[in-house]
């Protein structure tokens, strides 16, 4: 019974636990001040074994109950929350109060709270339901709002199951409480009707067991997402423009060969969890120390043809560490400070950097890139650096054919295979024992002599030509 009721009072279960009286989980308070129960370890189920069970007004996730105890929660006071992974005896979903899709209707004034069972009814939107728990399914359609500009407070911890806006034909605002974080246990369809209006002080967490899909509009979050699903899936159906970062806790994240714009990519855990990042441009805009960071650990990295590139005005050098095999990469931050590589890495299509950018590389690491494309001009140099140390790191070329390179300022670099990285006349060894590399116009490289192909007639070109 916690001493003051609230919307975020928890009881967190770091083991099993042993009732031989009553297990009594309550807070004397309304069904909008719940008590979750729920494991310390997302996805590791905590056993209760109880003589007896007595709650209201309480949901729960990765709980096994036992014991004499029934474990029928399906009509207490207030509902019982089903938010994943439960297994009370052999009652399964049935030990919970049965799941009921909520439909918004509210218009009795300008702001109306998610909290409010008032403003929640049946589909025919006169029946009145409840605030919806961890298994209803939330629509608003276009029996939700009577005119334009209303705003929907989102006051609650746990928003529901799969959140549908695409039948609004209001517009109105969807604004969250800045006091805790928003989850949801299934899906999210926006509309081109909503104005998000969310504070960044805390994050959306999608926690959903099973296979789910977000579908966003072109809507910017503001923000962090994170993935926090054992067992489940978000699959996008259209690009993220995300305003924030993105977390990939456990589960999976299918960008689904959907672009994604999000300031920084973070996954540093050791859980399981699956990336697929499809076919779509992954553009990163942040300017935050590291933009991209992964412990590989129980990580599946699928870079499939996608294409990273970094956007970001930088007030400082800064990190990823990737510890991954990568497609396309592409260096295309402002500011003049480098973007350093932390770790060994494969990139399976291009690596490319624009004029100006500074890139640092891992000492004693070795970075294996099918394609090097640099070409700096004279007011632009390239400058290609080592992080720190004295052992040179090396690029490695693996797509067959050769590096042809120019205004590039080099420095403990090691370039291999030897015979195939050219640096033009404009470029320059800075130093530190560089290796590999032919300097000057090379064969492999345009001289300035060498004259314009002029064709005549006609000239076609299939997918995947560059020129320069």
């Amino acid at each position: 019974t916690p001493l003051t009721a609230a919307k975020t009072n928890t009881l967190t279960l770091a083991g099993n636990i042993e009732v031989t009286n009553t297990f009594t989980v309550s807070n004397g308070a309304t069904v909008t001040n719940r008590v979750l129960v729920y494991s310390s370890v997302r996805g590791t189920a905590r056993t209760i074994t109880a003589a007896a069970i007595a709650t209201s007004n309480s949901d729960w996730q990765d709980i096994t109950g036992a014991g004499a105890a029934s474990w029928d929660l399906s009509a207490i006071s207030g509902g019982s929350g089903n938010c994943g992974n439960n297994s009370m005896k052999a009652l399964g979903d049935a030990a919970f109060t049965t799941a009921q899709t909520q439909y918004w209707t509210a218009d009795a004034s300008a702001s109306d709270n998610w909290s409010d069972a008032t403003n929640w009814d049946a589909s025919d939107h006169s029946t009145a339901q409840r605030v919806p728990l961890c298994q209803d399914d939330v629509i608003f359609d276009a029996g939700s709002f009577a005119g334009d500009g209303k705003t929907v407070v989102g006051d609650m911890p746990r928003f529901g199951k799969t959140l549908d806006f695409r039948d609004t034909d209001q517009t109105f605002t969807w604004t969250t409480n800045s006091s805790n974080a928003s989850s949801i246990f299934g899906g999210l369809y926006l509309d081109d009707n909503i104005t998000m209006n969310n504070s960044s002080a805390f994050y959306w967490v999608f926690e959903g067991r099973g296979a789910y899909e977000l579908l966003s509009i072109g809507k910017t979050f503001n923000r962090d997402i994170y993935i926090d699903a054992p067992g489940g899936s978000i699959t996008l159906l259209d690009a993220l423009n995300h305003g924030s970062s993105l977390f990939l806790i456990k589960g999976t994240f299918d960008a689904n060969d959907q672009n994604v714009t999000i300031t920084r990519f973070y996954s540093f855990y050791t859980t399981t969890r699956t990336l697929y990042m499809g076919s779509g441009l992954w553009t990163m805009t942040g300017n935050v120390n590291i933009i991209w960071e992964v412990g590989y650990t129980n990580l599946t990295n699928y870079a499939e043809t996608s294409t990273v590139k970094f956007t970001g005005t930088l007030t400082a050098d800064r990190s990823l560490y990737l510890g991954a095999t990568f497609y396309n990469f592409w260096f295309a931050h402002d500011g003049g400070y480098a973007i350093k590589i932390n770790s060994a890495n494969t990139f399976g299509g291009y690596f490319k950097i624009e004029p100006g950018r500074k890139v640092g590389f891992q000492s004693g690491v070795t970075q294996n890139i099918a394609s090097f494309d640099a070409v700096g001009t004279s007011g632009s140099p390239i400058t290609l650096i080592v992080n720190s140390g004295t052992t040179n790191y090396t690029l490695n070329k693996t797509g067959g054919g050769t590096v042809c390179a120019d205004w590039l300022v080099v420095s403990d670099m090691t370039a291999t295979p030897a015979s195939t990285w050219y640096m033009g006349a404009n470029s320059v060894d800075n130093g530190g024992g560089n290796t590999g590399m032919t300097w000057g116009v090379g064969a492999y490289c345009r001289s300035p002599s060498v004259p314009d192909v002029k064709v005549k007639g006609g000239f076609k070109v299939k997918g995947g030509v560059k020129f320069r």
